[in-house]
């Protein structure tokens, strides 16, 4: 029992010598930033399926949203392919990149006509 005491006493000890005061506050402020992801309903889940389906079917540039550890990033390109068993979307960026992205974390999608 008491050298479980010791052993957590001496993490803090040596956490709080390894970081400065700033970068305890930035990690506190990180910390407090956490935001959870939006929780999309099945009528909205079909939509952005839809909208991924009609926009490869017609060769349309797509903005997709997705969500990835408590940050929003943009993907802008035509989706190459849908694969509906695994839930996945491959889509060819403007300078020729392939991302692979996973339809639960998008957020939404926008068909550029």
């Amino acid at each position: 029992m008491g050298l479980e005491k010791l052993k957590e006493s001496g993490k803090m000890i040596w956490h709080s010598a390894f970081s400065t005061p700033n970068q305890q506050q930035m990690i506190k402020v990180y910390k407090d930033y956490d935001q959870s992801k939006l929780l999309l309903d099945e009528s909205e889940i079909e939509e952005i399926e839809a909208k991924i389906h009609y926009a490869m079917a017609f060769d349309l540039i797509v903005k997709i949203f997705v969500w990835t550890d408590g940050f929003e990033e943009i993907y802008r390109g035509k989706v190459d392919y849908f694969d509906n068993i695994h839930k996945k979307i491959r889509l060819i960026e403007a300078d020729e990149d392939i991302a692979f992205i996973r339809l639960e974390e998008v957020i939404m999608v926008i068909v550029e006509e």
